[in-house]
């Protein structure tokens, strides 16, 4: 199914077969990353917006997307999860797997992304594996060798 979605190359049209960048796209790889980052955690709006490939704009979530309201712990307090549509079936949300912890960590990430960003992190530093602490006491426990 993915195979299609370039549109299949006119008979002798070599230059439709492979996918390249615009000629005035002169940003990074690094730099595009960070935009990401920025965009997601700065700019999205996760309760309004919808994440669609397919549509390649800002939008709300289409009227044949469900919405996916995740409910806390506690039992009373809920709210909207991640829109992210299927690029293949407008129908299905991507995000209904997501619950409040994951939802939880989700933006955990995007605020220390953003913050290697910011402190000029090597992109190695960022994916280095790493998990919240289980504890509040693990947090205030000093580092071995410090």
């Amino acid at each position: 199914m993915a195979s299609g979605l370039m549109g299949k190359p006119q008979s002798g049209d070599t230059a439709s077969r492979s996918w390249t960048p615009p000629k005035n796209c002169d940003k990074s790889v690094g730099t595009l990353f960070k935009e990401f980052i920025h965009f997601y955690n700065v700019q999205f709006d996760w309760r309004t917006e919808a994440i669609s490939i397919r549509s390649a704009c800002r939008q709300k979530p289409g009227d044949n997307l469900p919405l996916h309201v995740i409910v806390h712990d506690d039992g009373k307090k809920s709210e909207v999860g991640p829109s992210i549509e299927d690029p293949f079936d407008e129908t299905k949300n991507l995000g209904v797997g997501m619950h409040a912890t994951s939802l939880a960590r989700l933006r955990e990430e995007l605020v220390r992304a953003a913050d290697f960003s910011t402190k000029g992190a090597s992109l190695v530093e960022l994916l280095e594996p790493w998990a919240p602490p289980e504890s509040p006491e693990q947090i205030s426990e000093p580092v071995k060798g410090e």
